[in-house]
């Protein structure tokens, strides 16, 4: 498979919390991003083409605390490195800038 990335890729020192914005359900986990795109890794299953509605929460300190909520559709889907979760592959659908 080709790496189809155009932006380099940025990994986090902390893994973001994913919830779905619609049903409040816990996604996963974000492991690396790009202002395309993301990895997550998930105990939960994420249907391919599929667009989220995601709400990711930004907890890093007490005067880094906020919520972004972001559209993003299901690329890929595959089992992780750690056989106990999935990871899989989101992109952005259309950032505002405050988000990028």
């Amino acid at each position: 498979m080709r790496n189809q990335r155009t932006h380099p890729r940025h990994m986090l020192n902390v893994y973001l919390e994913v919830r779905d914005a619609e049903t409040g359900d816990d996604v996963g986990r974000v492991v690396d991003l790009t202002t395309e795109g993301m990895r997550v890794v998930c105990n939960t299953e994420l249907c391919v083409d599929r667009e989220y509605h995601l709400l990711i929460n930004v907890d890093i300190g007490p005067e880094a605390r906020e919520q972004l909520r972001l559209d993003a559709v299901c690329r890929w889907y595959r089992p992780d490195t750690n056989p106990e979760l999935m990871a899989a592959g989101l992109s952005f659908e259309s950032l505002r800038p405050r988000q990028e």
